[in-house]
């Protein structure tokens, strides 16, 4: 990605002016910054949880989890603090019913991440943006919580033994 590209994109990532203006200083102080960015004039954001998520492509694999987020939904998905966030058009929150998932649309805020950061420890892209304008369709982002949902009500819940019957191998004692 070019110089140019990368000013066009952090610019649209920043939203509009005058916030835009701190967005970009405090990305050039530092490109590890997550600057909270008002959601609704470029576009919005779909909150949906790492377990649903986790659920629906049926790994916790980044690489897998990357691929197939940008294959399927078409956009940039950040994650951060146990959720995936994947930006959406503006007006996606105005009609938004999908389960399992939010829409964080005009007056909401989003730590958006610069574009080159693409690891954690906290808020990074999972799938950056490529260009202006780059969202998810929300028709597949509601599909993929939809789906992690049922996945995850699918599932027995995990058998929790009594305390005092616990097999000794459950707690790192010898099983006896």
């Amino acid at each position: 990605m070019s110089t140019a590209d990368v000013r066009q994109l952090t610019a649209w990532l920043a939203g509009p002016m005058p916030e835009a203006g701190q967005v970009l200083r405090e990305w050039g102080r530092d490109p590890e910054a997550t600057p909270v960015i008002a959601l609704g004039a470029r576009f919005e954001a779909v909150r949906i949880a790492d377990a649903v998520v986790h659920a629906a492509v049926s790994s916790t694999a980044h690489a897998t989890l990357a691929w197939f987020l940008a294959e399927y939904l078409q956009g940039a998905v950040i994650r951060d603090s146990g959720a995936y966030y994947a930006l959406a058009p503006t007006r996606t929150a105005r009609d938004w019913q999908a389960p399992a998932s939010r829409c964080l649309g005009r007056g909401a805020g989003l730590a958006v991440p610069h574009p080159s950061r693409r690891q954690g420890p906290g808020a990074h892209w999972v799938v950056a943006p490529e260009r202006v304008g780059d969202v998810c369709d929300p028709v597949r982002v509601a599909d993929l919580a939809r789906v992690g949902q049922e996945r995850l009500l699918a599932r027995p819940a995990p058998r929790r033994w009594p305390v005092s019957h616990a097999p000794a191998v459950l707690d790192g004692g010898a099983a006896t």
